[in-house]
Order: C-alpha cells, then structure tokens, then sequence
C-alpha cells in the first residue's frame, strides 16, 4: 500500500514537472517568435526607408514630366504593396501560430478568397511598373527576382507555393520577406537610375 503511495506521489510529480517543462518550452518559443517577428520588422522598416529615400532622389533628379509620372506611379504602385501586406500580416498575426487547423484556414484565405490573386496582381503590377524605368542593364536582375517570387507569373503556382501549407507564423515569414524583396529590387533600380541620370548632367 505504502508502494503505491508513493508511486502515485512519483507520477504527480513527473506530471507537475512535465507541465513546468512544457510550459518553459512554449514559454522559450513564443519568445523566439517574438524575436523573429521584431526581426522582421526591423528590416522591413530599414528597407522602406531606403526604399524612399532613393525614390526621393529619383523623382528630384529628373524634369521630365513624362518620367516623373511613371516614377509616382510605380511609387503609388509600391506604397500599395507594402500597405497591402503589412495589412495581411496583421490579420495573420491575429491567429494562433501553434494551432494546426490554421493552416486550412490560411489555405482557405489566400487560394479560395481572392486573397492570393490580388497580393500577386499587386506585386506584379509594381514590377511592370518598375520595369518602365529601370535601364536595360539592370533588367535581367529585375526580371530574376520578379519570376521568382511570383512563379515565373503562375498565379496558382504563387499561391500554392506559399500559402498552400503554410500556418500563420510561415505566413508572417513569407510576406515580410515579399515585402522587403519588392522594396530592396526597386531601391537598387532606382539607384541605377539616379545615379545614370547625374552622370548625364
């Protein structure tokens, strides 16, 4: 009797320690979540910064109203991006990374609710319009990053590949990465462009 006292005694304890365990354990990866989240922040935020400070510079060296237009289209075209996706971040953050029956409701949002199409026809867009004033030279780079991030432009491809079995946390991931890979492509065209129309003066 006394025996199985103390086995029970043994259990409760193994149990108790095993929920302490568990909740270090959860404890310590919701704050590496948290890190990663600030992370990622962080360079999107570095990267929009740049991002305008070299469209500022852009749009200032040029007295052609013809390319002024086309440079705050694509401007307008990439602040709707990034809106866009810092709008659907937010959304995904709003769910529990740690339950798995979110990844059929992310799969639901972006390949069932139009979600998917227009991120991609937003992305797109941006690098259409990048594409109108980027120099020949700098277009073979620009073309590389545009096909991969939208599939070679497969719209299902895109959505598949991303969003098809991906849980919020992957989500977060995947669009702060979109995000900031718009961003840095149209700095370094801009760039190319700012400093190709100096050299010209």
């Amino acid at each position: 009797m006394k025996q199985l006292s103390l086995l029970a005694v043994a259990i409760a304890v193994t149990l108790i320690g095993c929920e302490n365990f568990s909740k270090r354990v959860n404890e310590h990866i919701d704050s590496g979540v948290m890190d990663a989240k600030i992370e990622m922040s962080k360079n999107v935020s570095e990267a929009k910064t740049a991002f305008h400070d070299t469209y500022n510079k852009a749009i200032n060296s040029v007295t052609d109203s013809t390319i002024k237009n086309q440079l705050r289209s694509y401007n307008s075209s990439v602040i709707d991006v990034t809106n866009y996706i810092d709008s659907l971040s937010t959304a995904m953050n709003k769910l529990d990374h740690k339950d798995v029956k979110n990844v059929e409701v992310v799969k639901n949002i972006f390949l069932y609710d139009g979600i998917g199409d227009s991120l991609f026809n937003k992305v797109n867009l941006s690098y259409m319009l990048l594409d109108n004033i980027t120099l020949v030279a700098s277009k073979s780079a620009l073309t590389n990053s545009r096909n991969n991030m939208l599939s070679n432009g497969d719209v299902n491809k895109f959505k598949e590949l991303y969003f098809g079995l991906n849980g919020p946390l992957g989500v977060v991931m995947i669009l702060n990465g979109m995000e900031t890979e718009v961003l840095k492509s149209g700095t370094q065209s801009l760039k190319d462009f700012v400093n190709s129309t100096t050299s010209n003066k």
